[in-house]
């Protein structure tokens, strides 16, 4: 499974580089119980919930 367009395209912005983006949808993230992205993405809304978690860090707001 592939980590959503709309994701894919808003963490590019974010991080800038493809590679970047690759390392950080398949690491796992302590604000998500150390599940993935890719794992989130599985559960109902959670490709709202990635983005939120994106639009969070892009303003530096990692609580």
């Amino acid at each position: 499974m592939d980590i959503d367009k709309k994701v894919k395209e808003a963490l590019l912005e974010l991080l800038g580089r493809e590679e970047l983006v690759d390392e950080w949808i398949n690491t796992k993230k302590w604000f998500w119980d150390d599940l993935t992205p890719l794992e989130v993405q599985k559960k109902p809304n959670g490709k709202q919930e990635i983005l939120t978690m994106i639009n969070r860090i892009s303003y530096g707001d990692l609580s």
